[in-house]
């Protein structure tokens, strides 16, 4: 439910989200919701950042100052 995961991030306020479970072309019988959805309905309290591969390094350094919703290259 989005509400759980908006409710989740509000308490844990990470600086990243990295969404990981969510039907795709892989998944369509599986009893969870498209990737827009979420997006659609958190996109006003987070930023949406995409990142064109499903390879990253995660530095302290370079976390972001405020909670963003990191959307990585699943094909």
């Amino acid at each position: 439910d989005v509400k759980d995961v908006f409710n989740l991030i509000k308490d844990l306020k990470p600086k990243i989200v990295i969404p990981m479970h969510y039907k795709t072309e892989y998944t369509t019988d599986w009893p969870i919701l498209p990737l827009d959805k979420f997006l659609k309905e958190i996109k006003a309290y987070y930023k949406i950042v995409e990142i064109k591969t499903n390879h990253i390094e995660i530095v302290k350094e370079k976390l972001p100052k405020e909670t963003e919703i990191w959307i990585l290259n699943y094909k």
